[in-house]
């Protein structure tokens, strides 16, 4: 019997990008596996996300089945064309892929919670990149990651309580915590971590396209080019 996997899309955008969308065709589906997608629009990121988790008992109830895995992937990232393959060969119940941030300094997206931290008398836990040097092995544990790369068993899913995501705001309307990292808070809560897979390295697109391999090349061209215009 096949298993099944349900891919999540967010997209702020009324289309999706041409990059992303010819790549996303190019996936290889793992054998024995049956997968369905849902594009979400409009909306925060915060509401797109509790909207992908709300949707699946109704979702599950359309189809006639339950989904072993769910993945999000954002519309502005690039993934390996066996990037579900080497995902769903996994069995832990969180697995994320290795991936870098968007925007200079283009940071490996993988963190640690270096324990709470106060602003404004509001308490969250306070996320750091981590030092990849102290990781050597192709996988490793970390608390949280980029949510666009991660890989979540439906199970755990229930085991959460919502509202899963929300960002958490200072007092004057600064962000101090990202509905990605509220989610991850909460597993860490309830005893889970992520397992990362650097054999699995995805990448976004930007001026370039940000890889954990090419991120320093680019992060030194930011930084000249900031240097150069001031």
């Amino acid at each position: 019997m096949n298993k099944r996997l349900m891919i999540f899309i967010p997209a702020s955008r009324d289309w999706m990008e041409e990059k992303f969308m010819f790549e996303f065709l190019r996936l290889i589906d793992p054998p024995g596996w049956t997968k369905g997608v849902i594009n979400l629009r409009g909306h925060c990121a915060s509401d797109r996300h509790n909207e992908a988790f709300n949707s699946l008992p109704r979702l599950e109830a359309m189809w006639e089945t339950r989904f072993d895995r769910i993945f999000f992937m954002d519309s502005d990232q690039y993934y390996p064309g066996d990037f579900l393959v080497k995902m769903v060969a996994h069995e832990e119940p969180v697995v994320a892929a290795w991936s870098v941030s968007r925007y200079p300094p283009y940071e490996i997206a993988q963190y640690n919670n270096a324990g709470d931290k106060i602003v404004d008398g509001v308490t969250f836990p306070d996320y750091q990149t981590i030092n990849q040097n102290d990781f050597p092995d192709d996988t490793f544990e970390c608390d949280a990651v980029g949510l666009g790369a991660a890989m979540f068993d439906r199970d755990l899913i229930d085991k959460i309580d919502p509202v899963w995501f929300t960002d958490l705001n200072a007092y004057d309307g600064t962000r101090l915590l990202c509905d990605d990292f509220h989610f991850f808070s909460k597993l860490n809560k309830s005893g889970y971590r992520v397992t990362v897979d650097k054999r699995i390295p995805i990448g976004h697109y930007s001026n370039a396209l940000v890889l954990p391999s090419n991120r320093h090349l680019l992060k030194e061209a930011a930084e000249i080019a900031k240097e150069y215009t001031g």
